[in-house]
């Protein structure tokens, strides 16, 4: 038997679960199945309690993951064909940098997903890090990789523009980094899309996500960590007077499930023994990542989005039987 608990949020709402897609290959070892395979992992997620799937925006894998040089499909046409392939999942960005797309024109590529999507996708968005890819595309022109303070700041004028594009008829926007003309954007989504704004640093992220946010994604070590992050959103929330309960908190954690606690322990020995800071992520049992679970509900978070190897269907498939129906209403 394992534990049953009760993680409610926000009117009453339980914990919900989604997958965060971190890469492409296929099981098979054949590319033409990169898709396919996702397309049928998505589905699976469908029917299988999950409510969210999100997908990095990279040009090519990060080395916490994989290879550099592996397999890797852009994540905006992809959450296109996924869009196309699911009904029910909320689907987005995890997240898009904001320095490699015309602010502009990714609201008007958010606003055609959500059209296809039914309402089901959201802008994942964050100020970017990957300096080697961001140059190797030439995203700064002749220019060096913008500081932090720049980036932050990019991002929240990205932000703005999108929330104008989307409710103004000819929407004009004068930042410092930003300049949009009597930009049309048709047809309009409404309602908006969401905006989940990715990262944790104290002093400006966490101060956008308070401004300007829906949702906000953090990958911590463990639930304390969360919990001081989240203690700390609530001072900027109280600071611009947003009501801190209206966003939605996501946490991006790893998940190494097994029958028993010793054999997740050889598992994840296997797939590289990762930790941050000590912490090993959601490794365990059913009932030792139930525990984990509620230790992140009282640090206050709302969804989780595992990160799972695409070979471990044991995983998936034991998360979805043992540990999803200990959330049920």
């Amino acid at each position: 038997m394992h534990l049953t608990i009760s993680i409610l949020f926000r009117g009453g709402q339980h914990m919900k679960f989604g997958l965060h897609n971190t890469s492409f290959l296929a099981n098979s070892g054949n590319i033409r199945d990169m898709w396919p395979e996702l397309r049928d992992r998505a589905q699976w997620l469908e029917t299988n309690g999950f409510d969210y799937l999100t997908v990095m925006d990279h040009v090519w894998q990060i080395p916490s993951v994989g290879n550099v040089d592996e397999p890797f499909m852009e994540s905006w046409v992809t959450l296109g064909a996924l869009a196309a392939s699911t009904q029910h999942l909320q689907i987005g960005t995890l997240v898009t940098g904001v320095g490699y797309r015309n602010p502009a024109l990714l609201a008007k590529m958010m606003s055609t997903l959500d059209l296809i999507a039914g309402g089901r996708a959201f802008l994942g968005i964050g100020g970017g890090w990957n300096e080697p890819e961001f140059d190797a595309y030439g995203y700064a022109g002749s220019e060096q990789f913008p500081r932090p303070g720049i980036r932050l700041a990019k991002l929240r004028e990205a932000i703005r523009v999108a929330k104008l594009m989307w409710s103004e008829p000819l929407p004009t926007f004068r930042g410092k980094h930003i300049i949009v003309k009597e930009a049309i954007l048709e047809p309009k989504p409404s309602p908006r899309p969401r905006i989940l704004v990715g990262g944790g640093g104290e002093k400006v992220t966490l101060r956008i996500v308070a401004e300007e946010a829906d949702m906000c994604n953090m990958l911590v070590a463990g639930p304390g960590p969360l919990a001081r992050k989240l203690s700390i959103l609530r001072q900027h929330c109280q600071a611009v007077g947003r009501d801190f309960g209206e966003i939605e908190v996501t946490v991006g954690d790893r998940l190494v499930l097994s029958e028993t606690t010793e054999q997740a322990n050889a598992k994840w020995q296997m797939y590289g023994a990762r930790a941050r800071d000590g912490y090993r992520g959601l490794t365990g049992s059913p009932d030792d990542i139930i525990r984990i679970l509620k230790g992140y509900e009282d640090a206050g978070a709302h969804t989780m989005l595992l990160m799972v190897p695409n070979a471990d269907v044991e995983s998936r498939e034991l998360f979805a039987k043992e540990v999803i129906p200990a959330f049920a209403p």
